[in-house]
């Protein structure tokens, strides 16, 4: 989201071709196993990227910092039995394995092209794998290998056959392996001899749709496994007499599981539900499951990996997320993150923020940077949201979107941030703020939500449509354009000259859905849409017209830096590989030229935000933030001798007052001026002859209007230009 500015440059200046720079890029995988060393010190994260290619995060110190890196294939699996040797499995039958740590990957032969589920070594010599799915085969597949995974033997069974979801052996000759029947019923089989024969367990609940999806063992004797179940609140399964009879120790109620074994008392377990209202939670034992403990985790999303490292438990979740906790799951910490970073904005050219947050808002979190973009830190202070804006250095909104919406407003820069209700029923995604006071939330069914007070009460606004509103767009706190669709891909755009209380109808260019909204001042704007389709208008939107078709789906986000520049972000959908595109236009939007795409799988590209006039960012999935570079600059003045020297304004961009401070390094006739975007002088702030010095005047912006400015120093026949930012 831009901040509430109108972005205009003098028409004189030209902004020179450039390129974007990644200044952050973590490939984004919904982890699927673990594996930590008895030390506690080194512990390896697995899961796939997409288009083939896998995340491996890897740690050897207990998890104060996390390597990343990829590997090809899609990985599910890793087992490792010291800080050099480990394997991983896939799909295909892909095996790999490293005697470096996981530097460097060798590919083993599985012998299957089948799907890997599961690997689990004894030694650096002995190990199985399991798999299925029903992907070529009707058996259970087993491999095992004797010689570090140089050759891997089959030691598949049955016909009566889709999965094995999980291995695990306690020694060379007992092991056990768990998934799904062909009917989609739990099994549990158990192996005396290292795998030659299996014996079918007793499991004691048979629903459809459900299995076992993981098992842990602390002795021969004494193990537990999880479910996968729809039906049947959840079951936690315990054996104490090494699987001859199992029990239901505990229930979830939720779906899909993973079990951590430390000893054969202490026993985690992860559950997972995603469909609405989503929650994952972790459970814990303490007395071999006589009682278990239920704590809800601070991520909402597919979790799976798990595992205890001494008497810390790991958590793996979705977007690269690694949590910690030190006190049995009663409190977690997270190690490593790769968002969906989803709303951008600049309070002034040296401070920005970047957020990442989902409607129930507890896995919400932000960054900061206070050095104009150099280095982002995790924002203590920030609660986290699926939208960030600021209007000036004190006053700024996160947005907790969802049918029972809120929005967080802070005061002090956001050292301290309070909680206000937005609406319950429908949904809202998105909010726009025109001054520190005037705001607009939208969502679903036609919702419109107005505040005067900055956010603290929320009245309803009409559009006359019960369409979705999808982007909305001030260039003042009086006039302003709302507009949306879906409903048949039937686009509608909305126009107010008094703040909303009344909106009239205009008509778009195409029936295509509007996704977004950009106004360069009451004349000039532009409109985005499905179909990647692009549309314009010169007079305030009596009429629209097309300005270009993009080769993708969803034509998002527009940001317009003058009347003839600006950049498009527009995404591919999920079934053509959700991937991120960033174009650029000179004339307008007559034409657009690809700037940047992305490279994964899922790479969309969320939100752009303008710090100056010159540095535009953007941020989205994989943890992509990205930072256009210009090439030669926007100046069109000689530039001058260190004699004069004039400074940026302080605050820029601002609504109230900025100090422009300059330089003299000696004495003489000193002409200041400020000129709106036409080029007409506004204000002669200095004028005489001054001392040599520092020197500073003040700009007073609730007696100009919102734009942007260029102020002018002349001193003994130099001349030097900066620019400013006025908005309300």
């Amino acid at each position: 989201m831009r901040p509430v500015l109108l972005m205009v440059l003098l028409s004189a200046l030209a902004f020179a071709d450039g390129a974007w720079e990644v200044i952050q890029h973590s490939p984004s995988a919904t982890l699927t196993d673990m594996s930590f060393l008895p030390d506690g010190l080194h512990g390896w994260t697995v899961g796939g990227v997409g288009d083939g290619v896998s995340s491996i995060y890897r740690t050897a110190d207990a998890g104060t910092s996390w390597e990343a890196f990829t590997i090809s294939g899609s990985i599910r699996a890793v087992h490792f039995v010291s800080a050099d040797s480990g394997w991983v499995v896939g799909d295909g039958g892909a095996i790999k394995a490293t005697i470096d740590g996981g530097d460097n990957w060798t590919t083993q032969s599985s012998g299957t092209t089948r799907l890997l589920a599961s690997v689990h070594f004894i030694n650096h010599l002995e190990g199985w794998a399991c798999g299925g799915w029903q992907s070529g085969g009707s058996s259970y597949l087993i491999l095992h290998t004797s010689d570090g995974g140089v050759s891997w033997q089959d030691q598949s069974f049955g016909s009566n056959a889709y999965s094995c979801e999980d291995i695990w052996f306690t020694d060379s000759m007992n092991g056990w392996v768990g998934g799904r029947t062909s009917t989609l019923a739990p099994h549990i089989y158990h192996t005396t001899d290292g795998g030659e024969t299996w014996t079918s367990q007793t499991v004691p609940f048979t629903s459809g749709n459900a299995g076992i999806c993981s098992i842990d063992f602390a002795t021969a004797d004494i193990g537990w496994a999880a479910t996968t179940s729809l039906t049947d609140g959840g079951p936690v399964l315990y054996t104490g007499d090494g699987g001859a009879s199992w029990s239901v120790q505990t229930y979830s109620n939720l779906y899909y599981h993973r079990v951590a074994v430390l000893d054969e008392n202490h026993v985690a377990v992860v559950a997972v539900k995603t469909l609405p209202p989503a929650q994952v939670k972790i459970m814990v034992t303490s007395n071999g499951g006589q009682s278990w403990s239920s704590t809800t985790l601070p991520i909402i999303d597919y979790t799976y990996a798990l595992q205890y490292a001494n008497n810390d438990i790991w958590v793996g979740s979705g977007y690269s997320q690694i949590l910690r906790s030190t006190d049995n799951g009663s409190t977690w910490e997270w190690q490593n993150r790769s968002p969906i970073w989803k709303s951008i904005s600049w309070v002034n050219e040296i401070t920005g923020r970047i957020t990442s947050g989902s409607s129930a808002g507890t896995d919400g979190y932000s960054i900061i940077t206070e050095d104009g973009g150099a280095s982002w830190d995790d924002d203590a202070n920030s609660p986290g949201g699926a939208q960030c804006l600021f209007t000036d250095t004190d006053t700024g909104w996160l947005l907790w979107e969802g049918t029972n919406s809120k929005v967080w407003r802070t005061t002090d820069g956001g050292a301290d941030w309070t909680l206000h209700n937005i609406t319950n029923g429908p949904w809202i995604g998105g909010f726009f703020f025109a001054s520190a006071d005037s705001g607009w939330a939208f969502g679903s069914e036609g919702a419109l939500k107005f505040t005067s007070d900055g956010g603290v009460n929320w009245t309803t606004q009409s559009l006359s449509t019960t369409r979705y509103v999808a982007a909305v767009n001030f260039v003042d706190t009086n006039e302003g354009w709302a507009a949306g669709g879906y409903g048949g891909a039937s686009g509608f755009i909305r126009h107010t000259i008094d703040g909303g209380a009344n909106w009239t109808v205009q008509t778009p260019a195409s029936t295509s859905h509007i996704l977004g909204l950009f106004f360069l001042n009451s004349l000039e704007g532009w409109a985005a849409g499905c179909g990647g389709e692009v549309q314009k208008t010169t007079d305030g939107g009596t009429t629209w017209v097309s300005a270009g078709t993009l080769p993708h789906e969803y034509a998002e986000k527009i940001l317009m830096i003058n009347s003839d520049t600006g950049w498009i972000i527009v995404n591919d959908p999920p079934s053509q590989g959700g991937r991120g595109y960033i174009y650029r236009t000179d004339n307008g939007g007559s034409s657009w030229t690809l700037e940047w795409s992305g490279t994964l799988l899922n790479e969309a590209i969320w939100d752009m935000a303008v710090q100056s006039d010159s540095t535009i960012w953007a941020c989205g999935y994989h943890g992509n933030i990205l930072k256009y570079v210009p090439g030669a600059g926007v100046e069109t003045d000689p530039s001058f001798p260190e004699s004069v020297l004039l400074h940026a304004a302080q605050p820029n961009p601002f609504s109230t007052s900025s100090v422009i401070r300059f330089e003299t390094s000696a004495g003489g006739n000193v002409r200041l001026e400020l000129f709106d975007i036409s080029g007409r002088l506004v204000e002669t702030m200095v004028d005489g002859w001054l001392e040599s010095g520092t020197h500073q005047t003040m700009l007073r912006g609730g007696e100009l209007a919102p734009g942007m400015y260029v102020y002018r120093i002349q001193a003994e026949g130099f001349v030097a230009t900066e620019k400013c930012i006025v908005f309300r």
